[in-house]
């Protein structure tokens, strides 16, 4: 997926990710036919409002994203947010080939595997890396991506309180590798 694809046809977007220490919002401005760094922006986390990845007082965070906005005149309303913490699950699984709803209910399956993630409310996505053939049958390597519906749940009451909307969601630990694969 190429950066303008991703972008779609705005002219600017934010990047934002939330901390424990810290906020960072990155603007990026519509330059032709690619997009320009505009200006990265910083503010200190409110004390006590994230616990292990969790935003347990969405209000402060939210009072932080609105002075965030409002000290730097930062126009765009809907996000693009790097989420971290413990209640994130990335995984390489391999599945028996199907249609999205069958891949879905088995992956719900393979969730419920997991320690920690064991009968708990999760959303999840994947990503086709390939397809293999196993033994004469046609499987699906994926890349799995968990999180707990309580950790994005915190992010959305929070940016929701902060008039934000989020666009797209990723794992911080994914953010690096999708800028290196998206640019190719």
């Amino acid at each position: 997926m190429k950066i303008n694809n991703f972008f779609k046809n705005s002219l600017s977007v934010i990047g934002l990710n939330i901390r424990e220490d810290k906020i960072t919002a990155i603007s990026l401005k519509k330059s032709d036919n690619d997009y320009k760094l505009n200006k990265i922006v910083t503010i200190t986390t409110p004390t006590g409002s994230i616990k292990e990845g969790v935003i347990i007082a969405p209000e402060k965070i939210s009072l932080a994203l609105k002075e965030l906005w409002s000290k730097n005149k930062l126009k765009p309303r809907q996000v693009n947010i790097s989420i971290q913490g413990q209640d994130l699950l990335l995984r390489l699984v391999t599945v028996p080939s199907g249609n999205s709803e069958t891949i879905k209910k088995v992956l719900a399956e393979k969730i419920n595997q997991y320690i920690g993630f064991a009968n708990t409310k999760t959303v999840f996505s994947w990503e086709n890396i390939e397809t293999i053939n196993e033994k004469g049958e046609k499987k699906l390597k994926l890349l799995l991506a968990v999180a707990k519906e309580e950790l994005l749940n915190s992010y959305l009451k929070a940016l929701t309180q902060a008039g934000l909307s989020i666009n797209k969601v990723t794992f911080s630990s994914l953010a690096a590798l999708n800028a290196v694969y998206d640019g190719k």
